[in-house]
């Protein structure tokens, strides 16, 4: 049963990347053929934090609209928007940003802590089924 549910969840997980990797891959084929539709520009740019050190995973998001992207390991990312889109940055820890876009084409974003938001709490729960046998050295050389 529990390696069913294993299996299951990698599936599910291995589904749910190939359906994101395979809408990024159709979104950066679109913009390396140069071919934009009218108004729209490529946005580009870096995650920084207050040490000057890449985000990786950052939420780069259109306000208004579905169109988001994730930074790479680098915190460099690559949006399609055009002038007066505000670009909204997020990243579980840091306060938000909101940006407005204006006729610059690469905008660094340097994202401050943001205290409360480090006040999440995790919690997990193990069921474990079996038995454990433990052999105390002192039994080992009674026989």
């Amino acid at each position: 049963m529990r390696t069913s549910i294993q299996i299951l969840t990698l599936v599910f997980f291995f589904a749910v990347n190939f359906f994101l990797v395979g809408t990024n891959t159709a979104s950066a084929q679109a913009s390396d053929t140069g071919i934009l539709p009218e108004g729209l520009k490529i946005i580009t740019g870096t995650v920084m934090d207050e040490q000057d050190m890449p985000i990786p995973g950052a939420e780069v998001k259109i306000r208004s609209t579905n169109t988001k992207v994730q930074t790479d390991f680098d915190g460099k990312y690559s949006i399609n928007a055009k002038d007066g889109d505000v670009l909204v940055f997020a990243y579980q820890g840091m306060k938000t940003q909101n940006i407005k876009v204006s006729k610059k084409t690469k905008i660094k974003v340097v994202m401050r802590e943001d205290y409360r938001e480090v006040d999440s709490i995790v919690y997990g729960c193990c069921f474990c089924t079996g038995f454990h046998i433990s052999v105390a050295s002192e039994f080992m050389f009674n026989y």
